[in-house]
């Protein structure tokens, strides 16, 4: 081969190299960028807390709810995580009795295999992930009970009042037809004042101590093997993050590896070429 022909070979394989790097580089930012995340401007599905305020004195008991609304879209399943803040090694307002509200046990059609309460990094984490079964989803268009539990202040906690919130990582309301997330970004938050005095008992009456973090087994999110049909067959299950912190595993390919294998095999072809 000519130098001319060379040099034109050359050309033309820079030239693809060039553009397939960039290319190669925007398909590995978009599938990395393809890992769920919940909670979107655009939804139409909500979440709420129940009372939003609330004065309560150390050592008093009392029950929180949680709610969620589809806006009227048929859905497959419902992933929350609250939080709230807490300063020490444990936290100064315990949660208990975590429980599915029985609106949705008694139907049937609901599965709830994640309720999980996991105090990590001065913040309480509260986690209930709750699947329907119907073949025709679940939609409705008022606030309907997902889970209630309770909170028990043991001091005054440092962070007073104290606020819950929803995260919006870690919340997910996914369609039936498409397993879209349709879970508007939560605004919805809790309002908590803890007074100084413990309640007052009644002479004779033992205090009650609060019941520990209850942590049952399972993880957040976590995606099941599929949901039963009205008439047994299996559908699809939802597209839920599998734990806490986790996300959908990326292409497996990343920038600097992807860059490096394109300019290797554009010195290897350029010295085979000249090489001829």
């Amino acid at each position: 081969m000519s130098n001319k022909g060379k040099i034109i070979v050359l050309a033309i394989i820079s030239l693809i190299v060039a553009v397939s790097i960039p290319v190669g580089v925007y398909i590995v930012s978009q599938q990395q960028d393809i890992r769920r995340e919940a909670s979107v401007p655009g939804g139409q599905a909500t979440v709420s807390l129940s009372p939003q305020t609330a004065n309560k004195n150390v050592g008093e008991s009392f029950p929180v709810t949680v709610s969620f609304n589809t806006g009227g879209i048929a859905i497959q399943a419902v992933a929350i995580r609250i939080m709230y803040p807490y300063s020490g090694d444990l936290p100064e307002v315990l949660t208990s009795n975590l429980q599915i509200s029985p609106v949705l046990q008694t139907t049937g059609d609901w599965t709830c295999p994640v309720k999980n309460v996991t105090p990590e990094n001065s913040k309480v984490n509260i986690d209930v992930t709750c699947v329907n079964t119907n073949v025709a989803g679940f939609s409705s268009s008022t606030n309907i009970q997902l889970a209630t539990f309770n909170l028990t202040a043991n001091s005054v906690p440092q962070s007073n009042p104290v606020v819950l919130t929803f995260d919006s990582a870690k919340s997910i309301i996914t369609r039936k037809s498409n397993g879209e997330d349709v879970l508007l970004i939560p605004t919805s938050t809790a309002s908590y004042t803890i007074g100084g005095a413990r309640a007052t008992t009644p002479p004779g009456t033992a205090t009650p101590r609060p019941s520990p973090t209850i942590t049952p087994t399972g993880s957040p999110g976590v995606t099941p093997t599929g949901t039963a049909t009205g008439t047994g067959s299996p559908t699809p299950s939802p597209l839920i993050p599998a734990s806490p912190g986790d996300e959908l595993p990326d292409s497996g390919v990343s920038l600097p590896t992807l860059v490096g294998i394109g300019l290797g095999a554009l010195l290897l072809i350029m010295a085979t070429a000249l090489a001829l």
